[in-house]
């Protein structure tokens, strides 16, 4: 029996019984039939902490499954619900054969839990309020003034929707995932073993550092050891500017009877006395220096070329 409130989105109530061969776009609600039920009282007071407990509240009571777990605050106690997505996506599969057919689908639990009264289902089967819980009973109504047509119309669609990962929006098959997981299993023992490699590279590298720190009687923080190699470079880099100044003094033109007196060498630059043939070739001998080294000072006393040259 089609059971529907006729709308854009048509609200159809479903029984594991029930085949709709009509197109459209529905949005369902799973008889009780679906899911299993129980309102409980637990030492919690909220729901996330009670559906944590819903495993074990239902353990001996639920076939075998994998089953999934929701819980409703209903004041001092709980409502939980415990379903099966996969065994529900199957049965759906027989009743609505278009998966794009379904809208949204809800637990009767929340779409009607608003009902009080018996409401017939079929000749066989009607909705019933047991304290809080909707449960569907096999027997038929009497003394009820409305239908379920008329509650269809109050149905309550909100944002507590039934997900069917494995039914619903299904992008990858059962295939793409095993494959999927596979490579992610690959790439993981790979990462793994690459890891693995460079601890034991790292190791030996400590080893040896620790050695070449006990050798030579060096600090062993890595304060002192940056404070000394900054020192060490500094120094490194002066001597390598010296040398290249040393370089380019030995390389002057100087003119017959013309010699170096003295170079005086400090962390600043030089100072380089030559006897020079007369006053004139002051500037000819300055042009001879690269110009990556500045002149800082030049003057000539008595055929005495005096140059102050900054590193």
């Amino acid at each position: 029996m089609t059971k529907i409130f006729k709308n854009k989105t048509r609200t159809l109530f479903v029984s594991k019984s029930d085949r709709i061969e009509k197109r459209g776009s529905y949005s369902v609600i799973l008889s009780p039939e679906f899911y299993w039920i129980k309102k409980v009282s637990l030492p919690v007071k909220k729901a996330k902490d009670a559906l944590k407990l819903a495993p074990s509240i239902f353990e001996g009571f639920l076939p075998v499954g994998a089953f999934s777990y929701e819980v409703r605050q209903s004041g001092d106690s709980f409502i939980m619900i415990a379903y099966d997505k996969k065994k529900i996506a199957q049965e759906l599969e027989k009743i609505i054969p278009y998966k794009s057919d379904m809208a949204d689908i809800y637990f009767a639990q929340d779409a009607l839990g608003f009902i009080e009264e018996c409401i017939e289902v079929d000749g066989s089967a009607a909705l019933s309020n047991m304290d809080g819980i909707i449960i569907q009973v096999p027997r038929a109504c009497t003394n009820t003034e409305s239908t379920l047509q008329d509650v269809l119309q109050k149905a309550v669609l909100g944002k507590r929707k039934v997900t069917l990962s494995s039914f619903d929006n299904e992008l990858l098959s059962s295939g793409d995932i095993k494959l999927i997981a596979a490579i992610f299993g690959l790439l993981f023992f790979a990462f793994l073993s690459e890891y693995i490699v460079y601890k034991k590279a790292t190791h030996t590298l400590e080893e040896k550092r620790a050695e070449i720190i006990q050798s030579n009687d060096l600090p062993r923080t890595s304060i002192q050891l940056k404070s000394i190699k900054k020192s060490l470079l500094k120094k490194f880099k002066t001597q390598k500017k010296l040398r290249e100044m040393l370089l380019a003094i030995s390389k002057l033109r100087l003119q017959s009877g013309e010699y170096i007196q003295s170079i005086e060498e400090s962390s600043k630059g030089a100072t380089v006395k030559i006897v020079v043939a007369s006053k004139e070739r002051e500037e000819a001998i300055k042009k001879m220096f690269p110009k990556t080294f500045a002149i800082k000072e030049s003057r000539v006393d008595d055929n005495l070329l005096t140059i102050k040259v900054a590193s």
